[in-house]
């Protein structure tokens, strides 16, 4: 039997480092989160549809059918002729599970296994729950005792919630784009990312997580056909002195390992330049930056047969630098430098100069 279905990753983020120091509460989390993923089960499992629930560890698989395809077909892409129809005639019933979801279950996550922990001795504050959803074509087993589901929505539901931040929610759009509205309207924002063993992904994300996504942001992983960059030089004063936001890249960089740069990266599909930038400074630093122009051009070069990618580097200051990151995904280490100690660092061929072209620049400003 065919189905289209919706799939519900749900994991605890931070669970392995937790345990490792809190092993003597570790039984209990795990006996409050099987409660808590049994009573989500019991909700999206009401109806006389189709409904599987697995436990995985620290987390737990929903996958709840939503219409049968009926009429002898045998494949994927016989099943495609009947899903238009079949996603508008049932899209407010998917809108309501999928609002439900994001409206209550990382409130309800932590008031029925962060706040229990908590209470009985366990240092919980790391922790914290993260949320992939899917929406597709799955082949349904049927035995007299159960229901199997299978289908790629199950793997990509699975790769959405490890690109999950903590507290974080991240659902394939591409297979619903008639919630989008919907979940604008609740605080999501719509990117594009890279999952393991799998195209790029049309997503929206729940917007007060910070860092929104734990994706591929290295230009060495996430490709577009054609790529272009943006870089930023972030610049503040303090008591008469000029300081550069910069970090170490990390050691497994293809290009530049151990270099010290000022952060940037490819500019995605839709999005200006001023867009790219402000999110790049906050997705590698935690930092709010006000761009305030473009002031050089430079081109990243390849050693190992890849086209050189342009890129456009621009002149910022810092607007809110409450949120600023020790390090990241992308580096070692994230700090002020004073511009007149730039010799002691080790940057990327060229940037020195840049940099010191845009004090010049921002100084005139």
């Amino acid at each position: 039997m065919w189905v289209l279905g919706i799939v519900v990753n749900f994991d605890i983020r931070g669970f392995s480092n937790w345990a490792k120091q809190n092993e003597a509460y570790a039984p209990v989390l795990i006996e409050l989160l099987y409660k808590f993923l049994s009573e989500k089960a019991k909700e999206m499992g009401s109806s006389n549809k189709p409904f599987v629930y697995k436990r995985l560890g620290d987390g737990g698989l929903f996958i709840k059918s939503i219409v049968e395809i009926k009429g002898k077909v045998s494949s994927n892409e016989e099943v495609e002729k009947f899903v238009p129809l079949l996603k508008e005639n049932h899209k407010n019933e998917i809108r309501n599970i999928i609002t439900k979801i994001v409206s209550y279950w990382r409130k309800e996550f932590k008031e029925k296994v962060i706040i229990p922990i908590t209470e009985a001795g366990g240092k919980a504050e790391k922790l914290d729950s993260g949320i992939g959803i899917s929406f597709g074509i799955l082949k349904a087993f049927i035995t007299p005792s159960e229901y199997d589901f299978f289908g790629n929505p199950i793997n990509l539901a699975s790769r959405l919630c490890d690109a999950a931040r903590p507290k974080g929610i991240v659902i394939d759009i591409e297979a619903m784009p008639f919630l989008e509205k919907d979940l604008k309207n609740m605080g999501f924002e719509k990117d594009q990312i890279v999952v393991k063993g799998l195209p790029t992904v049309t997503v929206l994300y729940n917007s007060d997580v910070h860092p929104p996504l734990l994706h591929p942001r290295r230009r060495e992983e996430y490709q577009h056909k054609i790529e272009v960059h943006v870089a930023g030089i972030v610049f503040k004063k303090e008591q008469n002195k000029f300081f550069v936001l910069a970090g170490k890249r990390k050691g497994d960089r293809e290009i530049y390992p151990l270099f010290w740069e000022c952060g940037g990266g490819q500019v995605h599909i839709g999005e200006s330049f001023e867009e790219a930038v402000r999110r790049q400074m906050w997705e590698e630093f935690g930092i709010k930056v006000k761009v305030l122009k473009p002031f050089t051009s430079y081109v990243i070069l390849s050693s190992n047969g890849r086209p050189a990618i342009p890129g456009v580097r621009f002149l910022c200051v810092t607007t809110d630098e409450s949120c600023l990151k020790e390090e990241s995904e992308e580096f070692d280490v994230i700090k002020w430098i004073d511009v007149d100690n730039l010799a002691s660092y080790k940057f990327i061929p060229g940037l020195k100069e840049d940099i010191k072209q845009a004090l010049n620049c921002y100084q005139k400003l």
